[in-house]
């Protein structure tokens, strides 16, 4: 029986391309508030506001931004 390390948060899409720069911080940043929104249930009531760069793209990743 295999254990499971990870698990993709349900906000995420799982047929989503990501295109963060290898070592890019903002991958990780976007699966963390990905698993707390999860968590404490708010994916439904989130709007997200981005900074210019590649985290703009954080709208391609999950659902309901």
């Amino acid at each position: 029986m295999e254990t499971q390390v990870f698990k993709l948060p349900k906000s995420l899409k799982k047929d989503a391309r990501y295109t963060f720069c290898p070592g890019c911080d903002h991958g990780v940043a976007v699966r963390l508030v990905a698993e707390v929104l999860d968590e404490m249930g708010l994916t439904e009531n989130t709007i997200a506001a981005t900074s210019i760069g590649c985290s703009v793209t954080i709208w391609l990743f999950c659902y309901n931004l």
